[in-house]
This record gives structure tokens, sequence and C-alpha cells, in this order.
């Protein structure tokens, strides 16, 4: 028998043994694993989940939660009813059909907005304190370090969102307020935002 027919032969050889391991091994694996619909960012009560904010992992039958979402369908364009963290499983329990109604500022302050990239707000929570590093127009990069806290996390605002970003709103006293619009009107989108502890420096 001649070399090439001998590799031809092998080569088919190799195909019908994955073939059957694949077949055999297909329905071992769905037994022991299902889709789960997981956080794919860290995500606010109320906001809308959309491509990118949900996916889909892979997860141990075993230890899968009762109620866990197993499609992304299930969870596109319904709202979340609590925080979640990246990696969290979703259930029905956490997300409605029904918009919640704005969020208004606590007496005494008021919400200024800045943009911040897709990948920033994926890290951020609504109720979190954070830095933010502003460059300004005319070149200086500045961390400004106030107790500025997120009051609402927007990936639907249609003048961020065609830019690729997403509009991140600030509560901040109305006596800090003038200095932080003008932050908000000389400086170059997007800004960062970094988390840290209320009073911290």
């Amino acid at each position: 028998m001649s070399r090439a027919i001998k590799s031809g032969l092998g080569v088919v050889l190799v195909l019908v043994v994955l073939t059957a391991a694949a077949v055999v091994g297909a329905p071992i694996v769905a037994s022991r694993y299902t889709w789960v619909a997981i956080a794919g960012v860290n995500l606010s009560a109320g906001t809308r989940i959309e491509e990118g904010l949900a996916w889909l992992k892979v997860w141990p039958v075993d230890t899968v939660p009762s109620g866990a979402i197993h499609t992304l369908e299930s969870v596109w364009g319904k709202y979340l009813l609590s925080n979640k963290t990246a990696g969290d499983i979703l259930s029905p329990a956490d997300v409605t059909d029904v918009k919640p109604k704005p969020r208004s500022p606590k007496p005494g302050y008021e919400f200024i907005p800045f943009s911040v990239s897709r990948a920033t707000a994926g890290t951020l929570q609504i109720g979190d304190a954070v830095d933010v590093t502003v460059e300004y127009r005319d070149g200086p990069v500045i961390t400004h370090k106030e107790d500025w806290v997120i009051a609402i996390i927007d990936y639907e605002n249609p003048h961020a969102r065609p830019h690729g970003f997403v509009r991140v709103s600030l509560e901040i006293k109305h006596e800090e307020g003038l200095a932080a619009r003008v932050v908000g009107m000389w400086h170059r989108s997007p800004v960062g935002m970094v988390v840290r502890e209320i009073g911290g420096r």
C-alpha cells in the first residue's frame, strides 16, 4: 500500500474517531453543564439591559441557582431591579419590564453629567464615590478628588452613545456645582473615573 494511501486512511480514521467522540461526548457535556445569563459588567438598578451588558456563561448544572436565566433573549430590553457585579447570575426576580422613574437629586444637591468610556462605565455603579480625571482643552490633566457620588449611569443617552461614550451624572452639592460645570465645559471627553472611599484622598 502506497504511503499516500496510508496517509489518507490515517486522516479518515482520525476524523471518524473525532466524530464519534463528539457524538458520544456532546450528551455528556450537555448533561453536566448549561448556559446561564450573567452580568457582563458592573450594573446598577434601573439599567436597561442591552448587548454587551449581559453575557452567557457555561455553568455546572449542579451549582446553578434555582431560577437562573438561560438565554439572553430573556433579559434584553428589561430593567435591573438591583445592583449586579460583573459575573453575577441573572434571574427573573432581578429584572422587570417597567422602566424606573427618573432619579432626583437630594435637597441641596444637583446632577452634573460627564461622559466616560464604556469600559470605565462597566466598573462603576450608582452610589460609588469617584475620583474624576480630566484632560482640559488647554493641556493639563487634573484628578479631582472630591466626594462626588454617581447618581445616574445612562447607556442610552443620545448625545454620548453615538460617540461610544456613556453619560454618567454625579450628585454634587450646589456650592460645588459651578466648579463642576466648568470642569464639564472645558474638558475633553471622555473623563476618567475611579471608585474610592468617601472622604479618601
